[in-house]
């Protein structure tokens, strides 16, 4: 008798085997496909221009009611982001703009804008505005020794022909209002270390330095700080005593009026439109712009009794530049006087 093998009997084994697995996995039980219920979604990063920024506004910005030309001033707007803000103006031909100052070049009114941008944190600020209306400085001399001007590239020169100026430097320098004139000084004579020049258009008489190097009128030791004790002159702040080079302008003017220098007890500290009245700005580079009819002049900044702020300055005027500063009262600086009718600062 010949014995079988049943060849079924693996064969529905394995087709068990198979329908088992086949139950396992349509019921989650085998592979990690059975966790994915259980980790929950990843959250999609905002892109950059979905994140809400903040708003800001710009604060404290404004310009003086009135300004006069030739004038600078220092822009001091606030952002509330505290980032820096951004000036330009509207009006250039009457007022220009460079960084945070702005200067005042004409008559009329200027306006200045002030914006702030914002960045990755801020939105752009609601830009504001601030206007001042600008007239021509009172304080020129309506008739000075100035016939050529220096322009704005601080190199060509121009004749001071009244209305071909343009746009100014602040120099306070004829032309500005009025045609430029010549010069025409006259000589005083006392001794050979004691001589004033009389100005034949204005009027004053300004004071010359001593030949005499030892003389304490000399160019090299008429220097000293600004110092004024008089409350209604000094604008609040009287300056320093004596100062760094041991002399100051108070001291100095008080010593030439009791010594009756040239013949005047009534010696005086000249104002910056008096001072820029004297300068030559027909001088070639390197010379001291003053009229060379002066001795020894030196091309240094020179006080002036004008004082515009109680802060510790005075207007200075430079005879290397032909320019006009504030200076601190503290620091020694060349000192010449003058007499006569005075004229506004």
């Amino acid at each position: 008798m010949h014995h079988f093998r049943n060849n079924n009997k693996p064969i529905l084994t394995l087709a068990m085997l198979v329908l088992s697995m086949g139950f396992l996995v349509g019921c989650g039980g085998g592979g990690d496909s059975g966790n994915e219920g259980s980790n929950p979604p990843s959250k999609e990063e905002p892109k950059p221009e979905n994140i809400k920024k903040s708003t800001q506004t710009i604060s404290d910005f404004e310009l003086p009611e009135k300004m006069k030309t030739e004038r600078v001033f220092d822009l001091t707007a606030f952002a509330s982001s505290k980032l820096a803000v951004a000036y330009q103006s509207k009006t250039p031909s009457i007022c220009s703009v460079a960084n945070t100052q702005v200067t005042f070049l004409n008559a009329g009114v200027c306006i200045i804008e002030a914006s702030q941008a914002g960045n990755d944190q801020y939105l752009a600020a609601p830009t504001i505005t601030a206007s001042s209306t600008v007239s021509v400085s009172s304080s020129l001399l309506t008739v000075t020794g100035i016939n050529k001007c220096q322009g704005q590239d601080m190199a060509a020169w121009i004749p001071c022909v009244k209305g071909k100026l343009g746009s100014l430097l602040g120099l306070e320098q004829d032309g500005e209002a009025q045609d430029g004139q010549a010069f025409s000084f006259s000589q005083k004579t006392i001794s050979s270390d004691e001589e004033c020049l009389i100005d034949n258009r204005t009027g004053l008489v300004w004071q010359q330095y001593a030949k005499d190097s030892n003389s304490w009128r000399s160019a090299s030791k008429a220097r000293g700080s600004w110092y004024d004790t008089n409350p209604k002159t000094n604008n609040g702040n009287q300056g320093y005593p004596d100062g760094i080079a041991n002399q100051d302008t108070q001291t100095y003017i008080t010593r030439l009026n009791a010594e009756k220098y040239c013949g005047y007890n009534d010696w005086r500290m000249p104002t910056a439109s008096e001072l820029v009245g004297i300068i030559d700005y027909g001088k070639p580079k390197g010379e001291a712009k003053i009229y060379s009819g002066f001795y020894n002049a030196s091309a240094t900044e020179h006080w002036t009794s004008s004082v515009e702020l109680a802060d510790g300055s005075a207007v200075t005027v430079s005879f290397a530049e032909g320019t006009v500063y504030f200076g601190s009262k503290n620091v020694p600086r060349t000192i010449r006087a003058v007499r006569g009718v005075q004229k506004q600062s």
